[in-house]
């Protein structure tokens, strides 16, 4: 699963200054790439120069990793496969760790694995991820999200439950979080959903966790196809496909209009004069649609990043 970034509508009124996610992949893979490229090689065995790589965005479930010499082993195949592939030309990779904050892999049975761990709802658990991820020069981390336990099976969960099929889902932005203080240079995303949430409480939650890592958090948007997701929020089947996007479409509008709606030279902090801030530099969304109706002002100043980079996965 790649993870592409995309542009919001309101970069353009973001400060002068890069973001640190925009460039801390950039910054770690082609200041460093001399220094990355020989440790690659020389991880494959081979000269530096043979050591092509083009654009190449993977992702490594590292779920109930071993270590950081289990994602370098996974890595080493990886490129092993694209070398002989003969990929070849502009020399930069960009690494995406997918998770998942739950009890198991993306296989299952994972939980059964002598060497798994079970303190997945644990501080310590998400800590070595990150700190796995950010050693291994990963650009991001990235947790996927399900709002509702498997049971498509006879529709009983007893049978999830003992099998422990994905019965454990955690919210993944407070996982981040606590991957975010383990971590300093490690892209933060996580999974919200447009359909069963309010554009404004998503819009502040990925801009608190921006400014608690200093200009790394990353909001994937989904708009949740699951009819049991539906029914843990009050409906009975999720909407159809085309009113879900048109509902996103707008969901974004508003998530990214509260975003601009502080200036970066808004907070004065001036203690002699007594002003916080600049009234005239913080303004009301007044946001009226067919979907929704959100006033503003919001309460979360403008983040490191300008706004949390957007992505969909």
């Amino acid at each position: 699963m790649a993870a592409q970034v995309r542009a919001s509508p309101g970069q353009q009124h973001r400060s002068a200054a890069r973001s640190p996610f925009d460039v801390a992949g950039q910054h770690r893979v082609v200041h460093g790439s001399g220094n990355l490229r020989q440790h690659l090689a020389a991880l494959l065995g081979v000269e530096t120069a043979e050591l092509g790589i083009r654009s190449v965005q993977l992702s490594v479930a590292v779920q109930h990793d071993h270590g950081y010499r289990s994602v370098l082993a996974s890595l080493r195949r990886m490129l092993a496969n694209l070398i002989s592939l003969g990929v070849s030309a502009q020399r930069q990779i960009v690494l995406v760790g997918f998770l998942q904050a739950q009890n198991c892999t993306t296989i299952p049975a994972a939980w059964r694995h002598p060497d798994a761990r079970h303190d997945v709802t644990g501080f310590d658990y998400y800590r070595h991820i990150g700190q796995v991820l950010e050693a291994g020069c990963f650009d991001l981390g990235f947790f996927d999200d399900r709002l509702a336990m498997p049971d498509m099976y006879g529709g009983d969960h007893r049978h999830t439950v003992e099998a422990g099929i994905r019965c454990v889902k955690l919210d993944p932005v407070t996982m981040l979080t606590a991957m975010g203080m383990a971590t300093s240079r490690l892209g933060l995303g996580a999974t919200y959903s447009t359909t069963y949430y309010e554009p404004f409480h998503v819009a502040r939650v990925f801009a608190t966790l921006d400014h608690l890592t200093a200009g790394r958090a990353a909001w994937n948007v989904v708009t949740s196809v699951n009819d049991n997701e539906a029914r843990n929020m009050g409906l009975a089947q999720a909407p159809a496909h085309d009113v879900r996007y048109d509902r996103a479409d707008e969901f974004m509008e508003v998530v990214h209009g509260h975003w601009d709606t502080w200036e970066a030279d808004a907070i004065a902090a001036d203690r002699a004069a007594g002003l916080y801030a600049h009234g005239d530099r913080v303004h009301r969304l007044d946001h009226q649609g067919q979907w929704f109706s959100s006033r503003g002002p919001f309460t979360v100043p403008r983040t490191p990043q300008g706004h949390p980079v957007v992505i969909q996965a």
